[in-house]
């Protein structure tokens, strides 16, 4: 009989001011984070999905749905569905190129009882409704974020068209774009020109997200900056994350170092180190959570003021992690992360009562919930 071990994961509390080099330097540049304690959430392991006689492979993404369960494998090409007990009901999508058929597909949304899904392997999007019957499709070339506002307008990043956000219809029509794009040198200081060009896209990539009133937030993921536009695409603000766990992932960034295997990202023909995965919006209360390649939560508020950190650490043993205390904790996390010792959380979604689900995207694959607070 297979022995199954109890897995579990801490978020504790990570001060702003801690006493390193990076946090005194925000400090006295105005930009330190709050200092008030909390208590910290809890994130384990679902195990119900991984359990079950359907299980996720590599999933990419869960959202819910009419009280229904959907995740995406990104491994068998197929939407799974679960009950609100999480037991597997039913799937959608097979692999192929065909109407319905997926390959590879890289991240979803549902609006309105569609379901709009990034079909990477096929370079397209392509809508279904939630029986799985084709509704419509359209090529795109590589892009990297994907969100729906309530008229059924697919939001997509895509630098190549001069601007940082494309608006499709269902139909593949351009409605509009806007987002004015970035120079590397314009977010990390004039030493770092001779850059520019070659990360001319790869700076402009970014993820996207919408809330329950139809604003976009852009959040760069080879730049520490989350932008926050009104549903016609006019910016309503602008901020940089700041703290220990940014000094050191941007540090990768400017000095390229590519040894870094894990958070490097082929995006198109691009190559980059990544600061941030992606933002996902509390519904409760507009407070943003932004997920970071050594685990990091960012919190900012719904105007952008960056208020909280939460840091995974593992209350035992989980997965092959192991933890030193006393170490420095981002540097110990990205180092065990490297080595492949270290769960790597790439996504992550909250739902409306305030429970997040967040996906591993290197092995081991897994999905993990956890209950944030309302107020941080």
């Amino acid at each position: 009989m297979r022995r199954r071990t109890k897995r579990r994961i801490w978020l504790i509390w990570w001060p702003g001011l801690s006493l390193t080099i990076g946090a005194c330097l925000a400090f006295a540049a105005g930009t330190a984070l709050m200092q008030r304690r909390m208590t910290s959430p809890t994130m384990r392991l679902v195990s119900t999905f991984q359990e079950g006689e359907v299980k996720p492979i590599e999933p990419r993404r869960v959202l819910r749905h009419n009280g229904e369960y959907f995740i995406l494998d990104y491994k068998t090409s197929r939407i799974l569905i679960y009950d609100q007990a999480m037991k597997f009901k039913r799937s959608i999508g097979s692999v192929g190129a065909g109407p319905g058929e997926f390959f590879h597909p890289e991240d979803f949304v549902i609006k309105r009882g569609l379901i709009y899904i990034y079909d990477q392997g096929n370079h397209r999007i392509q809508v279904v409704d939630l029986n799985g019957e084709f509704i419509s499709q359209f090529r795109l070339p590589y892009i990297r974020g994907l969100a729906v506002n309530s008229k059924g307008e697919i939001f997509v990043g895509q630098p190549e068209k001069g601007k940082l956000v494309s608006v499709y219809s269902k139909d593949g029509k351009l409605l509009r774009s806007f987002g004015e794009l970035k120079s590397f040198s314009g977010v990390y200081g004039e030493q770092h020109k001779d850059k520019d060009a070659k990360y001319r896209t790869a700076i402009n990539r970014v993820t996207l997200t919408i809330d329950s009133q139809d604003f976009i937030y852009v959040t760069f993921v080879v730049a520490p900056i989350i932008q926050k536009y009104t549903p016609e695409g006019e910016l309503v603000f602008e901020t940089r994350l700041r703290g220990p766990s940014i000094d050191l992932l941007t540090h990768y960034v400017v000095t390229e170092a590519m040894a870094k295997k894990i958070v490097v990202q082929f995006m198109g023909a691009d190559m980059a180190n990544l600061t941030t995965w992606e933002s996902s919006i509390d519904p409760r209360n507009g407070n943003i959570f932004a997920l970071l390649p050594d685990n990091a939560l960012y919190v900012l508020n719904s105007e952008g003021k960056q208020v909280a950190v939460f840091t995974p650490r593992p209350a035992e043993k989980a997965r092959g992690y192991v933890y030193s205390p006393g170490a420095n904790y981002s540097n110990a996390m990205m180092d065990r992360i490297y080595k492949g010792k270290a769960l790597m959380l790439g996504r992550i979604t909250i739902l409306s009562d305030g429970m997040a689900f967040m996906i591993t995207l290197f092995p081991p694959y897994g999905i993990y919930q956890m209950e944030l607070p309302k107020h941080v």
